[in-house]
């Protein structure tokens, strides 16, 4: 590595992310720096790990906030309240991905999620495609400061559960993403009828390019910061680990990436 970079992009898998930031930090010092979700396994690695980025702008990747879809979706929302914000899918890894979702309520609605917890009848564990991880379907449940109600199930597919979506409701209307069929639609309160669908463009990792640019020529992005997706993570692994892994075999330890 060299001494300096523009932006340092840690991508390893969860457990072994700690030790790569001490290495990659111990030989160069990056302007900026981005941490891939889920960030770590072990609560107690969040607080080193903060000690080590310190005075460094620290982004976490929950790449939907940087979605220009999504961005239009927010400023559409400008005004509205909130009251409910439900995520839908057959089977899409709750465990691993959860975090995108509860990090892009924060982005669109400006408000903290401050509650989670998980349905005991639906929870199922089933080991990950990462070796030695593992994942998990069912629903999670929370409730945000300015009281909006958060659903979040990965079920099994089903002729009722056959595409990835979003759905909103405020206090003027309805707001319905379907990720998988990329279009998203909106039904106004007293409208009988709903708008045509408008077209949605879900973003590919390789297309997040925009992104690191904005961090590296402006040192912004609409993406969390270190201290902000901290807290989310801490909710959500904090639930995982009392709710789901938690009995001797996982040690302490959220076993997800």
């Amino acid at each position: 590595l060299p001494q300096k970079c523009a932006l340092m992009i840690i991508a390893t898998d969860a457990r072994n992310r700690l030790q790569a930031l001490k290495s990659a930090l111990a030989v160069c010092q990056p302007d900026n720096l981005m941490l891939e979700k889920v960030l770590f396994t072990k609560l107690a690695e969040y607080t080193t790990a903060q000690h080590l980025i310190k005075a460094i702008p620290t982004w976490v990747n929950t790449s939907r906030n940087v979605w220009p879809s999504y961005g239009q979706l927010r400023a559409a929302l400008e005004g509205e309240q909130i009251k409910e914000f439900f995520v839908s899918g057959p089977d899409w890894g709750l465990g691993c991905n959860a975090i995108h979702f509860l990090s892009l309520f924060e982005f669109l609605s400006n408000d903290e999620i401050i509650n989670l917890s998980v349905d005991d009848k639906t929870k199922k564990i089933y080991p990950s495609k990462r070796k030695g991880y593992y994942d998990l379907m069912g629903i999670l449940h929370g409730k945000s400061k300015k009281g909006t109600a958060i659903r979040i199930s990965s079920l099994v597919p089903s002729p009722e559960i056959t595409s990835m979506c979003v759905h909103i409701r405020t206090d003027k209307g309805v707001y319905l993403v379907n990720e998988t069929l990329e279009r998203w639609t909106v039904h106004r309160a007293n409208v009988s009828m709903p708008s045509a669908a408008q077209k949605f463009y879900p973003v590919l990792a390789r297309q997040l390019t925009k992104a690191f640019h904005e961090i590296i020529t402006h040192g912004r992005s609409s993406l969390p910061q270190y201290q902000q997706s901290k807290q989310l993570h801490f909710l959500l692994l904090t639930l995982l680990i009392d709710n789901v892994f938690n009995n001797a075999i996982y040690q302490g330890e959220c076993p997800i990436s």
